[in-house]
């Protein structure tokens, strides 16, 4: 009983992380132009803590 729950999970599993792919895939440009409209106020910060002020 025990062995089908865990195939099931897997199979689950899978099947969304390869429709999390093709998602990516297609969506490539969408997500990378929000991602880095999301990051850049991020990582500006960032530098300005890491890197000292000349």
């Amino acid at each position: 009983m025990e062995d089908t729950k865990w195939l099931k999970n897997a199979t689950a599993l899978l099947l969304g992380f390869v429709l999390f792919i093709l998602l990516v895939y297609w969506q490539y440009d969408t997500i990378c132009a929000i991602w880095s409209s999301i990051c850049k106020p991020f990582v500006k910060l960032g530098q300005e803590l890491i890197v000292p002020h000349k």
